[in-house]
């Protein structure tokens, strides 16, 4: 085998276990987005209903819910 491959070899072997994270930082991330989905899915879920009754009433008050939810979201997307 030639040089320039054992070094190609060589290199991909190395290179391939830096993208692995330890477990303790795999558990710090699945925690983060664990703690953000929590967080999140009910806002999602009241932006999209608002924004569903504010299409079928046309009602003010809808839209206002719909924009009060959205700008719940945006705060949290923010951080």
């Amino acid at each position: 085998m030639s040089t320039r491959i054992l070094s190609a070899l060589a290199v991909l072997v190395l290179t391939s276990n830096l993208g692995m994270a330890s477990p303790e930082m795999t558990e710090r991330a699945k925690k983060f987005i664990d703690d953000h989905t929590r967080k999140l899915r009910p806002l999602e879920v009241a932006s999209n209903k608002a924004w569903w009754d504010a299409n079928v009433s046309g009602m003010k008050e809808d839209f206002d819910r719909k924009e009060e939810a959205q700008n719940k979201i945006d705060e949290i997307l923010a951080d």
